[in-house]
C-alpha cells in the first residue's frame, strides 16, 4: 500500500535493506545446500533437561503455566545467582543481581536501551557477531570498531589480536560502554587474561560500561581458561555478564537467556525488561532451573554435562578440522565456541569469483559454493565495519556444531506441552524461523482467515511473539515514528501509555463516559464528537481494545464501525489488542473483529495471545496478524531485537490450536466451555460484590470487574482536594486494614481523565471463588487466611 502512514518507523527502515544473510539463506533453500551457516546444534539436549521439561508439563500444580515473576522465575534466579556467585567470585542477590531473558539476544537489546542513549559511543571488537551494530544503532550510539589483527600464516584464533594503541584510541570521554564476546563468535577466540586486563583497565580509567556476552562460556579447548571479565579488578560494577540456556543445554530453540551484574545496572535492564517484554514463559524457566540444580553439584567434574559437551564439541571441531583441510580449505583452529573460521583464498572457484567487481570475495565464493557444491557457509566479512571488512574477504564461518552424520534421534494443551517435551525429534529444542515457528503460523492463518473472513498467509501475515505484550511493543516501535500521535479510548490497559512514550508519540486520549447509575459496562460509551477531534492529519493510529481491559465492555458494531470510518477518513492504523476474544458473555454480545469492517483490512493488525486463549499465561506466547505491508515491518524489528520465540511452546500452542480448530463453534471447543465457565465465575462475584456494598459494573467480556466503592464506609479522607486519588487511598487501606488486593481504576486513565475512575476499582475473577474470600459482611471480608494478587492470570 502507498499509504505514508503506512510506512515502517524510522528507528528500523535503515534496517531495512536486503542483507547477505538474507540472501544467502534464500539461496541455500532454493538450491538444498548443507547448512553449515547456522549456529545451532543438531544434537539432542541433555536427557536431563529433555526429562524436566516433560515433568513440568506434567506437574500437578498448574499454576506453573501461569504468569512468574517479570524478572526471573525466582527458581531459576535463585540458581543462576548461587552458580555465579562462585564464577564472578562475588555474593549475587537473585532478585537484584539477575533478569531472566527472551535469549541472550534479548539480553544484549535490555542493555543498550536500558544503559545507552543517542550519542553515546560504544567499542565493538572486529570480527563481532553481526547484530550487535544493529542493537547499538537502535539505541542510537555511535560505535567504533576495533579489528583483531591475524598473526601472518598462523592458523590459531589465539593469533588474532588486537593492536593496544587502536584500542586505547577508540576509548574517550564519551565511550559509555564496549562489547567483549568471550568465546568470540565468529572467530572462536577466547581471550586471555593479559588481553582482557588490558581492556578492564581502560574500562576503569574511562568509567566505561562492559557488556560481557558469554554465551559459550562452557565451550573451551584445550588447556584454555575462560577468564571472566567481572573477575578482574575495578569491573564488578561496571559489567553486565550474559549467558544463554540454548548454548549451554544445546536447547536453542527454548530462547531463555540471563543477565548478570550489580544491582544498579540490572535495575535499568529490569525496568526496560519489564516495559518491552513483560516477562519470560514460566514452564521453560522452570525447567532450566531443574536442569541447572541437577549441574549445580557436577561443575568441575567429568560427570558434568558442561564439561562432556566441551569434549564433544572439540571432538567435533577436529573432525570439521580434518575435512576443511581435506577440501583445500585452511581451517583457522577456535579456542572455544561452535564455530570455525576458514582461508579459501586458495580454492579454485572456475571462475565463479570474479576479484575485480565491488563484492566481497567471500560472499561471491559463498554464493558460488551454494550453487555448485550445495553447501552453505558465511562470508566472514559480514562481521567487519565497512573499513575493515578487507580483514574478512578471504575467509567463511563454519558451524561445527552438528552431527557426522546427524544424531540418531532419543527417545491437548498442557498434554501438548508433554508430547512435544517427549518428541523423538530433538530438532524441536532448537531454534525455529525466527517469526514464527511455522506449524503454528499456519494454524493462525486458517483460523484468522477464517475470523477475518479473508486470505492470511502465514509467511508475511502472521508474526509470533513472546506473549501479547511483545506484539504491542513491537507494533509500536515498527510503526510508530516519533511526533506521531496515536489515540487510546480510556479507560485503558497501563501498559499502552507505556509503550506510545518509549515510540516518541504522543497520545490523545478518548474516555468512556458511563451513563448515570448505570450497573453494565456497554454503558459506558464514547462521547462521537471527542471522538472525531482525536483524530487529525498526524493521527498514525488507534488502539482498540475490545473486550477491555479494565473494563470488560465488548465494543458493539456501530461503535467499531464509528472507529472505522475516522481510521479510514484519515488513513490512520489500529492496532486491535483481542487478547480476550473467545471471553464474550452473554447470547447477545457478540465479538467483532474490527479488521473485518471495510476499509480496515489493510490498516489492522491483529493481536492475540495463548495466554488468555488456552490459560496458560506462563507460556509466554502471542501474536499479531496483519497486512502483509505492515506485518513485514513488524517482523524487521522483531528479527533485529528478539529474534524468534521458544520453538517448543509454539510447537504445543499450534498443536492445541489445531485440536480447536475442528471444534470452532461446536459445545465441544474450549472456547465455548471456557467462556461459560467464565461467566459463571463473573456472576457468582457480582453477587458477592453487591452483598459486600460494592456496586460492580458487569463485563461483557474479559477477566475483570469494576465496583464503584463510594458507597463503602472505610473512614477514608475523600477531601477532594487531598493529592492522592480516592480510589488509591482505598486500595492501600483495603491491603493493610482488610489484607485484600485490588487495583484502583484511576491508574487506567491520563492525569486529565483521572477524576473519571477515582471512585472505582478493578477485581479479577478468573480465580477459584475460594480463594476470593467470600466478599461479604461489615467491610470487605470475613475470613481468609491470605490477601488476593489479582493480576489477572487465571487459576483454571
Amino acid at each position: 500500500m502507498n499509504s505514508r502512514k503506512h510506512k515502517f518507523s524510522n528507528r528500523i527502515v535503515n534496517e531495512q535493506k536486503s542483507n547477505i544473510w538474507e540472501e544467502i539463506l534464500q539461496l541455500s533453500g532454493k538450491y538444498g545446500a548443507l547448512n553449515l551457516a547456522l549456529g545451532f546444534p543438531d544434537f539432542a539436549p541433555p536427557k536431563h533437561i529433555r526429562n524436566a521439561l516433560e515433568n513440568v508439563a506434567n506437574q500437578q500444580n498448574h499454576m506453573i503455566h501461569h504468569y512468574t515473576r517479570t524478572l526471573g522465575h525466582p527458581r531459576l534466579v535463585k540458581v543462576l545467582a548461587k552458580i555465579y556467585s562462585r564464577e564472578l567470585q562475588q555474593t549475587l542477590d537473585p532478585m537484584k543481581n539477575v533478569v531472566t531473558t527472551i535469549g541472550a539476544y534479548e539480553a544484549m537489546y535490555a542493555a543498550f536501551q536500558a544503559l545507552v542513549n543517542p550519542g553515546d559511543e560504544v567499542i565493538l571488537l572486529e570480527p563481532c557477531y553481526e547484530p550487535y551494530k544493529v542493537v547499538a544503532g537502535l539505541a542510537g550510539a555511535i560505535v567504533r570498531y576495533v579489528p583483531l589483527i591475524p598473526k601472518e600464516g598462523s592458523n590459531e584464533s589465539d593469533d588474532w589480536k588486537f593492536d593496544i594503541n587502536n584500542l586505547k584510541a577508540a576509548f574517550n570521554e564519551k565511550t559509555k560502554a564496549i562489547v567483549v564476546n568471550n568465546p568470540m563468535n565468529p572467530l572462536g577466540k577466547v581471550f586471555t587474561r593479559e588481553e582482557l586486563q588490558e581492556i578492564a583497565d581502560l574500562c576503569v580509567q574511562y568509567d566505561v560500561l562492559c557488556f560481557s556476552d558469554e554465551v559459550y562460556e562452557w565451550l573451551i579447548y584445550g588447556k584454555r581458561q575462560h577468564i571472566r571479565m567481572a573477575t578482574l579488578n575495578g569491573m564488578a560494577e561496571r559489567t553486565i555478564t550474559m549467558g544463554s540456556a540454548g548454548k549451554t543445554f544445546s536447547v536453542t530453540g527454548w530462547k531463555i537467556g540471563w543477565a548478570i551484574g550489580p544491582a544498579h545496572l540490572i535495575s535499568a535492564m529490569h525496568l526496560f525488561h519489564h516495559l518491552a517484554v513483560r516477562g519470560t514463559p514460566s514452564v521453560l524457566q522452570e525447567a532450566l532451573a531443574i536442569a541447572f540444580e541437577t549441574e549445580e553439584t557436577r561443575i568441575g567434574n567429568p560427570d558434568c554435562y558442561f564439561s562432556l559437551l566441551s569434549k564433544q564439541m572439540e571432538q567435533k571441531r577436529n573432525e570439521l578440522s580434518t575435512y576443511l583441510n581435506d577440501a583445500g580449505l585452511v581451517p583457522i583452529t577456535p579456542g572455544g565456541g561452535y564455530f570455525i573460521v576458514a582461508d579459501i583464498s586458495s580454492i579454485d572457484t572456475e571462475d565463479g569469483v570474479n576479484p575485480n567487481i565491488q563484492e566481497a570475495y567471500d560472499s561471491q565464493f559463498v554464493k558460488w559454493a551454494i550453487k555448485e557444491k550445495k553447501l552453505t557457509l558465511i562470508p566472514l566479512s559480514i562481521f567487519y565495519s565497512e573499513e575493515h571488512k578487507h580483514y574478512g574477504d578471504k575467509f567463511v564461518r563454519v558451524c561445527f556444531a552438528k552431527g557426522f552424520p546427524d544424531f540418531a534421534p532419543p527417545k491437548h494443551v498442557v498434554q501438548a506441552l508433554e508430547q512435544v517435551a517427549s518428541y523423538s525429534d530433538h530438532m524441536i529444542h532448537h531454534y525455529t524461523r525466527a517469526s514464527g515457528h511455522l506449524r503454528l503460523c499456519k494454524v493462525l492463518a486458517r483460523l484468522y482467515s477464517q475470523l477475518l473472513k479473508r486470505d492470511i498467509n502465514p509467511m508475511t501475515d502472521v508474526l509470533t511473539t513472546t506473549g501479547a505484550y511483545d506484539a504491542l511493543f513491537t507494533t509500536f516501535q515498527a510503526l510508530i515514528c516519533p511526533g506521531d500521535e496515536v489515540i487510546l479510548i480510556e479507560p485503558c490497559y497501563e501498559p499502552y501509555m507505556e509503550l506510545a512514550r518509549l515510540a516518541g508519540a504522543s497520545v490523545k486520549y478518548v474516555p468512556l463516559i458511563p451513563k448515570q447509575d448505570s450497573r453494565s459496562s456497554d454503558d459506558w460509551v464514547f462521547d462521537l464528537q471527542t471522538l472525531q477531534e482525536a483524530f487529525s492529519a498526524k493521527t498514525k493510529a488507534i488502539v482498540v481494545n475490545t473486550p477491555m481491559n479494565p473494563l470488560g465492555k465488548v465494543f458493539n458494531r456501530d461503535e467499531l464501525q464509528a472507529i472505522a470510518d475516522l481510521c479510514v477518513e484519515h488513513d490512520s492504523l489500529c492496532f486491535a489488542d483481542e487478547v480476550y476474544q473467545w471471553l464474550v458473555y452473554g447470547e447477545k454480545r457478540k465479538h467483532i473483529h474490527i479488521a473485518s469492517l471495510d476499509g480496515m483490512a489493510e490498516r489492522t493488525i491483529n493481536i492475540g495471545s495463548a495466554g488468555k486463549t488456552f490459560s496458560v499465561t506462563g507460556w509466554k506466547t502471542g501474536w499479531a496478524v496483519g497486512p502483509s505491508h505492515l506485518m513485514d515491518a513488524l517482523q524487521s524489528f522483531h528479527h533485529l531485537t528478539i529474534r524468534g520465540g521458544s520453538s517448543v511452546l509454539q510447537e504445543a500452542v499450534a498443536i492445541a490450536l489445531e485440536k480447536e480448530e475442528q471444534l470452532l463453534g461446536s459445545r465441544e471447543c474450549y472456547f465455548y466451555q471456557l467462556s461459560n465457565d467464565m461467566q459463571n465465575r463473573r456472576d457468582r462475584l457480582v453477587k458477592y460484590l453487591q452483598e459486600a456494598d460494592l456496586n460492580p459494573v458487569l463485563p461483557g467480556g474479559g477477566y475483570f470487574i469494576v465496583a464503584d466503592i463510594s458507597k463503602l464506609d472505610s473512614n477514608i479522607n475523600k477531601d477532594e482536594s487531598a493529592r492522592e486519588a480516592f480510589d488509591i487511598k482505598f486500595v492501600k487501606w483495603a491491603i493493610v486494614e482488610k489484607k485484600f488486593t485490588v487495583i484502583p481504576l484511576s491508574i487506567f486513565y491520563s492525569k486529565e481523565h483521572q477524576y473519571l475512575g477515582e471512585k472505582y476499582i478493578r477485581i479479577c475473577f478468573a480465580k477459584r471463588l475460594l480463594l476470593l474470600l467470600l466478599l461479604r459482611g461489615e467491610g470487605l471480608l470475613r475470613r481468609g487466611e491470605k490477601g488476593l494478587l489479582l493480576r489477572g492470570e487465571p487459576d483454571l
